[in-house]
């Protein structure tokens, strides 16, 4: 199904841009999924990461990789929207189809794994999640590639205050050696266990996890085949 939603903010955090924007046609979603951003050369797929509360505002998280086509197709269409010329102009309207992807939250306990951007699948759950009466046990673990990439950092900190939610961040050494995978071994395992961001990695921990005696139907990922 396709929209169109107005970019009515960017927020810079660090190497990330948290952008919002606000629903211009009729738009439903469960917290979990994505949109893709249309654009000629091909879509590019981001998570939401906000809960349906917000609607018709909704957040996105980005982070440009050098040479990827995803950011250069993002980046051209977020300059088309009018960011690059600042908070003084008028931003665009642009194109999205969605909602996408089947791996939506449920109240149930739930152990989140992410890295870098999946932060914003998890950010999506946890807006859910923290509006329901009585939010099941809930454990963030997020792997980061250096200090500078803790860009939802604070949000998790002050979410943790809540006794349903534990979170724990996790940095790779200057080698670039991954931390959270081998923890794993340790990790409070969960009713579910949602994985994301980017394919080497929810394909690493899906087999972390798998050695370790977890089912597969308890693995939960838009980029895992369904169980």
């Amino acid at each position: 199904m396709g929209f169109r939603a107005r970019l009515v903010g960017a927020d810079g955090r660090g190497p990330v841009t948290v952008l919002t924007f606000a629903a211009l046609s009729p738009f439903r979603f469960d917290a979990g999924q994505y949109v893709a951003l249309v654009h000629p050369d091909g879509d590019v797929p981001m998570s939401i990461a906000s809960g349906p509360g917000r609607l018709p505002f909704f957040e996105l998280h980005y982070r440009p990789v050098a040479g990827a086509p995803d950011a250069e197709r993002m980046d051209a269409l977020l300059a088309a929207a009018g960011l690059e010329r600042g908070a003084g102009g008028a931003l665009g309207v642009l194109e999205f189809t969605g909602p996408l992807g089947a791996v939506t939250a449920r109240a149930v306990p739930t152990l989140l794994l992410a890295a870098g951007t999946g932060a914003a699948q998890a950010t999506g759950f946890l807006e859910w999640l923290r509006e329901r009466q009585a939010p099941p046990s809930t454990t963030l673990w997020w792997s980061v590639s250096s200090p500078a990439s803790l860009y939802q950092d604070a949000y998790f900190a002050d979410l943790s205050r809540s006794d349903w939610f534990d979170y724990r961040a996790f940095v790779d050494r200057p080698s670039g050696e991954n931390m959270l995978l081998p923890a794993l071994r340790g990790a409070p395992l969960a009713d579910e266990v949602v994985l994301s961001g980017p394919a080497g990695f929810v394909r690493a921990a899906a087999r972390a996890l798998t050695a370790r005696g977890v089912a597969r139907g308890r693995l939960r990922s838009d980029m895992l085949p369904v169980a």
